[in-house]
């Protein structure tokens, strides 16, 4: 599976720390043909909450949406190639641009998104009138193009919606202006202090990046000593906008002190830095840390980070056999790097047939280097799986496979699996085919398939410049578009057809758009014809009066791409006229100031270029720049693009021998038989290694317990430097080992990652905290929940959760972690009130004892209720063991069965309703 399938599958994000991740691992994705439903994502994460997730997601639409919109327009050679990595790749194809030139270009290409905001001007006013509205989603849009156009008056505006610490928006608006506007570190600075008790203060943090200044590290450094998680990761993000010797001291302690999501963001920022120390602080994590998401995210960056240093560390990683989820990240670095295949052939051949199926996957493509034969035999064992997840990875991976064979049967898979996700991936996998006429014949016939998903993305990956001169492909396209059912789907074909560029696909969809009546299929002509190279004139000028918004919004794009500013003013009062209409045409500005400042140097944008030029020169633009531009200072640090397997270099021709596995007879009738079973058969729901992440936490780390335990003697000693140089010099390895010497099980912790009301923890020291996001709980520790809101606790593992719920109190026994195998034990005692224990890592023991009875949970849900002298256990689903007294008997319970232990007696076996057990619970 794709790396970006797995991120669009946690979409939305329930939580802000889950989707500031997400975000975040999407600014550096590699740009396929279908890159559209990420920045679909994003956006929709951006306009739902200006939090943290929200946030991060207003930044990445920074950095890729010009990438993507680039794309859309210049598409690449091959789908592979329109990855854009480096901001290098931003200029055009040929020649490496000299230094002077560069600068040149950037120059050009503001003095143009200049001359187009002082052309868009009549868009101003009613996008100051949307955002002085209240919060919602059409107003974080007019936010949005308000810091894009750089006007004075909305440059203000957000300003004063930075400055509240009431408002909502904040977050956004301050990012905006510092990353679009301006560079004044102290006034983006001034409005971060002014909301440091705010809600949306770890959010805010984000800016500092942005507009990056002196005093801006100093407040970051003074925030990487709290505890509270989300201003730790936002710190960490925020920490990619310094140069590696200013923020490298600070990522380190992060590293160090292991506080989950800021760890794996520091971690990420490490790599995006690209300092010579970046390997070696990332070695350093991995060996200090034992919790398997933040190990994963050591890998993942040290397999984008250069050097044979780098290969050996993964080499070292994948043998020491960890957790099945770093493995495969390790996995994918090694097949990344050149020559790393051939390498380290034995480990690759050691995970083919991994049960994890991340793992098995790198291993097989690693694996086309040195051994096809064995790649062969492995997909041929997935393709005749019953089980539809294996057969969907034997479809990813046969698309770097290549040859006739590998095209055929991934022509089989997309056309006739009983399972979608089977069908979905064989057909984007003939994308990465190219424009061969093997794959081209395979994909034609698929734009008639009975899956509309399919038929989408078939037309989506043939609708390309490389296919212009081919009749077969236009052909196809025009029946199926007078053959389609929706109004939706006969516009993604018009779209498409107009995307090769050919002159037949420019008359048809010239003469339809004049004709057409239905709205939807008209702004899909019209898009198909601006994707295309623009139509008649005639065309558009039209439409823009037509009486459906979505319409004149897409009309007034093209007349703007043609050099004509008619269509400016039927934006302006479309913005006006409400919120379906606005919608329309703030989409539609959005995308035309962008091709304004990044294409407007392209040959196919002349006309527009030429009319830029002219408004530089009139007097009304000089009047007009000294008035309202402000500095530009936009975030231009792109990270690294990753896809493990984004360039398939290793697809080189196959001999009959490599591929005879695959070419044989026998194949498609296994495959049929194996169909049949998959349709008999209950389909899971295949686990994701990125499932739970939100819950994934650091295990117990000693310094952090001495925070906790002796808060105020250890803030003395950071502050003086004594306690962090005693810990890095008490931190540093002996050995080159990935493991300490001695046993794997170590002590660990549960942290509180949801809080909504007041709550306390007794460090066992005679010292109460109050209970903040990010607070551990060590054997010893108590604690009790306000009368509020439950606390939610989550385990070692990140997959076991506990929901206190309000005015419940109980201590820790003991936590421990084994680092080797993931079992987790969790002893609770002394429970006063509910709490539901939710267990799903496969080696979790929850004991609790209290109330003269013993109760032990290894799988699924269970409710406790407890008070001094009763306990009542009710298991939602999965299994529970109740015991009372040190030697009575035992009672186990399963799904909708319940118990209460009164007096050290048990009473007999009663049914319950889950449903009802976990509606009571607060679920």
């Amino acid at each position: 599976m794709r790396y970006q399938d797995r991120l669009l599958k946690l979409c939305p994000a329930p939580r802000p720390l889950l989707g500031q991740f997400v975000a975040r691992e999407m600014e550096g994705l590699v740009l396929y043909f279908d890159a559209a439903n990420v920045l679909g994502a994003l956006r929709e994460m951006e306009l739902v909450e200006a939090d943290l997730a929200g946030t991060q997601a207003a930044l990445a639409l920074c950095r890729l949406a010009p990438l993507h919109h680039r794309a859309t327009y210049l598409p690449a050679v091959t789908a592979v190639q329109s990855r854009l990595m480096d901001s290098d790749q931003l200029e055009a194809a040929g020649p490496a641009p000299t230094e002077s030139a560069r600068v040149a270009r950037q120059a050009n290409r503001e003095t143009y998104r200049r001359a187009a905001a002082m052309l868009l001007d009549p868009l101003v006013e009613p996008l100051l009138a949307m955002a002085g509205g209240p919060s919602n989603r059409r107003r974080r849009r007019a936010i949005r193009l308000l810091a894009e156009l750089q006007h004075r008056k909305g440059l203000q505006l957000l300003e004063q919606i930075a400055g509240s610490a009431e408002d909502p928006d904040a977050p956004l608006a301050l990012l905006l202006s510092a990353g679009h506007c301006r560079g004044d570190g102290a006034q983006v600075l001034d409005c971060v202090r002014k909301n440091s008790s705010a809600r949306h203060f770890p959010a805010m943090l984000l800016s500092l990046g942005a507009a990056p200044s002196p005093e801006a590290l100093r407040v970051l450094a003074a925030l990487t000593t709290c505890i509270n998680v989300e201003a730790l990761a936002g710190a960490a993000s925020a920490l990619e906008g310094f140069g590696p010797d200013e923020a490298e001291p600070l990522l380190e302690r992060l590293c160090r002190d292991g506080y989950g999501w800021a760890t794996v963001h520091a971690l990420e920022t490490i790599g995006r830095l690209r300092s010579p120390r970046a390997l070696d602080l990332v070695i350093k994590t991995y060996r200090r840390l034992d919790h398997p998401t933040m190990r994963a995210a050591a890998a993942k960056v040290a397999g984008t980070l250069p050097g044979a240093e780098a290969r050996q560390f993964l080499a070292e990683v994948v043998r020491e056999n960890p957790e099945s989820g770093i493995a495969a990240r390790a996995l994918e670095g090694l097949v990344r790097y050149a020559g790393g295949a051939s390498e380290h052939a034995d480990l690759f051949a050691a995970h083919a047939a991994d049960p994890n199926p991340e793992s098995a996957v790198a291993a097989v493509v690693g694996l086309c280097a040195t051994d096809r034969q064995h790649v062969a035999r492995q997909l041929r064992t997935w393709l005749v799986d019953d089980d539809p997840a294996w057969r969907a990875e034997a479809a990813y991976c046969l698309g770097y496979v290549q040859g006739d064979f590998a095209a055929g049967l991934l022509a089989k898979l997309a056309g006739g699996d009983p399972d979608p996700t089977v069908r979905l991936q064989a057909t984007r996998s003939l994308s990465l085919f190219g424009w061969s006429p093997v794959s081209v014949a395979k994909l034609t016939p698929l734009m008639e398939s009975p899956d509309d998903q399919i038929r989408r993305t078939a037309a989506r990956i043939l609708g390309h410049p490389a296919l212009a001169e081919d009749r077969s492909v236009h052909a196809q396209m025009l029946k199926c578009y007078e053959a389609a059912r929706e109004s939706a789907e006969a516009a993604g074909l018009a779209r498409a057809m107009g995307a090769t560029g050919s002159g037949l696909a420019r008359e048809y969809l010239s003469a339809q758009a004049v004709i057409e009546t239905d709205a939807v299929k008209v702004a899909g002509l019209l898009d198909g014809l601006d994707l295309g190279g623009g139509g008649s004139p005639t065309v558009w000028k039209a439409l823009l009066g037509h009486e459906t918004p979505r319409v004149r919004a897409a009309a007034a794009r093209a007349a703007w791409h043609a050099g004509d500013l008619s269509g400016v003013g039927v934006l302006a009062d479309l913005l006006k006229a409400g919120e379906a209409a606005s919608d329309e045409a703030l989409y539609e500005a959005e995308r035309m100031l962008t091709t304004a400042w990044c294409l407007a140097d392209e040959p196919r944008f002349s006309a527009l270029r030429e009319r830029l030029r002219a408004a530089l020169h009139s007097r009304s633009y000089q009047e007009f720049a000294a008035e309202e531009f402000s500095v530009h200072l936009s975030p231009d640090r792109l990270p690294r693009g990753y896809d493990p397997f984004a360039d398939p270099s290793l697809a080189r021709p196959w001999s009959d021998g490599d591929s005879a596995p695959l070419a044989s007879s026998e194949l498609p009738g296994q495959m049929e038989q194996a169909r049949k079973r998959s349709r008999r058969r209950k389909r899971p729901r295949a686990e994701d290694a990125l499932d739970a992440l939100d819950g994934r936490i650091s295990a117990f780390s000693p310094g952090r317990v001495t925070i906790l335990a002796v808060l105020g003697l250890s803030m003395l000693l950071l502050l003086t430097g004594t306690f962090r140089t005693a810990a890095r010099a008490a931190a540093q390895p002996g050995s080159r080992t990935l493991l300490p010497r001695g046993g794997t099980t170590v002590p660990a912790a549960l942290q509180v990652v949801g809080l909504g009301g007041g709550a306390t923890v007794d460090l066992g020291s005679g010292a109460t905290i109050r209970a903040l996001p990010g607070t551990t709980l060590r054997a010893g520790c108590g604690l009790r929940a306000g009368p509020q809101s439950p606390v939610i606790l989550v385990g070692p593992s990140g997959r076991d959760r506990l929901r206190v719920l309000p005015e419940t109190a109980f201590k820790v026994i003991d936590v421990t972690w084994d680092r080797k195998v993931g079992a987790t034990k969790i002893a609770l005692e002394s429970l006063s009130g509910t709490l539901v224990a939710e267990v799903e890592a496969p080696h979790t023991d929850l004991t609790l004892a209290t109330a003269g009875a013993r109760v032990s949970v290894r799988k699924g849900t269970c409710l406790l209720r407890a008070s001094a002298a009763a306990l009542t256990a009710q298991v939602a689903e999965g299994r529970a063991e109740v015991s009372a007294g040190a030697g009575g008997p035992l009672t186990i319970l399963t799904s909708g069965q319940d118990v209460e232990v009164s007096g050290g007696k048990p009473g007999p076996v009663g049914s319950c309703d889950p449903q009802t057990v976990l509606r009571d619970s607060g679920r």
